[in-house]
């Protein structure tokens, strides 16, 4: 066979392959990427990434609509997928409000499980009249594609909120312009930064010397609140004042935001002999509202 027609079936096989991609993806590249989590989702517990948050969007914008809430594309990271963020079509500087961040690290899937099960439940909730949120989902989609903590500059980006570089110049200047919206940011009740961990789940939180014992005490008390509920995090925690850059550190320093940090098992695998599964990790992201509704009535 000669070269020019081998050339020429090869080409044809990657156009037919072209066109199974779904339409939905927002990269072809994506897609391709995305085909080498095989290995891991039979191992582990199903890994979120793009195209699971881009499904899940979708499927809550007209929840979104039909709440008064706004999804909106912000900006776009260093590859160029967008950033999205969610938020009220217009912030009540009456209500009181929560922020969560999800993927400063982009392999840490099981943050998404959990902020799903949390956005699930507050749209559910009949909270509205009283509280509001602030979301952004998926603040490092190109690590998420890579599978890798860092973006596609390897930069850890939860260490750049006092450089204010690459998709965090994105997300701290719509966070800040959302803070002015609001007015007073005593109503901001608490911000949860949710990350994977290594091995087990916990809460990073300050020590009482950082912002103060009354500031401390607030802390520790959502923490053995969210214990009572959350029986894999079960009060755990660890005071540390952390590193210059991460997000609940800059925010804490500038605001004085109740910001912590909520640590799940990044890598959990499927006969782990505890049961836990992509239905544990929502339940989890339910009992942070219910932390939330006990801590701030």
């Amino acid at each position: 066979m000669s070269r020019a027609r081998n050339f020429v079936l090869i080409t044809i096989y990657f156009l037919v392959s072209l066109a199974s991609v779904p339409s939905s993806a927002f990269f072809c590249e994506d897609y391709f990427m995305e085909l080498n989590i095989t290995d891991y989702n039979d191992r582990f517990i199903q890994y979120y990434g793009v195209t699971e948050m881009n499904s899940y969007l979708q499927k809550l914008s007209p929840v979104l609509e039909g709440s008064g809430y706004e999804l909106n594309e912000i900006g776009q990271s260093v590859q160029g997928r967008p950033l999205y963020n969610i938020k009220p079509e217009k912030l009540d500087p009456e209500k009181k409000t929560i922020v969560l961040f999800s993927r400063h690290h982009g392999d840490e899937g099981t943050a998404n499980w959990i902020l799903e099960g949390f956005l699930d439940a507050f749209f559910t909730s009949g909270l509205m009249d009283e509280y509001q949120i602030i979301v952004y989902p998926m603040i490092n989609p190109d690590g998420t594609i890579a599978h890798t903590r860092g973006n596609a500059r390897g930069r850890d980006l939860n260490r750049q909120w006092k450089s204010l570089v690459d998709e965090i110049s994105i997300i701290a200047a719509h966070l800040k312009n959302q803070f002015k919206a609001l007015g007073s940011i005593k109503q901001v009740k608490v911000l949860l930064d949710l990350h994977g961990s290594f091995d087990e789940d916990f809460i990073y939180r300050v020590d009482e010397d950082f912002a103060g014992i009354d500031f401390y005490t607030t802390q520790e008390n959502f923490v053995n609140t969210l214990g009572e509920d959350d029986e894999w995090q079960g009060g755990n925690d660890q005071i540390s004042n952390g590193k210059e850059g991460m997000a609940r550190i800059e925010l804490i320093v500038e605001f004085t935001i109740n910001a912590m940090t909520h640590e799940t098992p990044r890598d959990i695998r499927l006969d782990n002999p505890q049961g836990r599964s992509k239905e544990t990790l929502k339940q989890q992201g339910r009992d942070i509202l219910t932390t939330v509704l006990a801590e701030y009535p």
